[in-house]
């Protein structure tokens, strides 16, 4: 997976706001400055950027309505959490 510098996607990128491959996750995330950005995740590491290659494609966040954007409640980056069940439990 490699970061790409901001605007260099080529005209067949694909927008998503998540992929699932059988080595990394592709998830869609708030850029500090407030619009999407991608996550992508290894298993190990994670890393934010404004669009991603892996493999043949280049991927950037899906394009959403303003109104849209700011009623999602995206996270800005991966934290450890433990365990499934201690995550549920402090959220109820």
């Amino acid at each position: 997976m490699r970061n790409l510098a901001e605007g260099s996607a080529k005209d067949d990128s694909v927008a998503t706001a998540g992929e699932i491959f059988h080595d990394h996750v592709i998830e869609l995330v708030r850029r500090e400055a407030g619009g999407p950005a991608l996550l992508a995740w290894d298993g190990n590491s994670a890393k934010v950027a404004a669009q991603l290659e892996y493999g043949q494609k280049i991927y950037v966040p899906l394009a959403l309505e303003p109104t849209i954007l700011r009623a999602l409640r995206l996270p800005k980056q991966a934290t450890a959490h433990g365990s499934t069940a201690g995550l549920f439990s402090s959220m109820v």
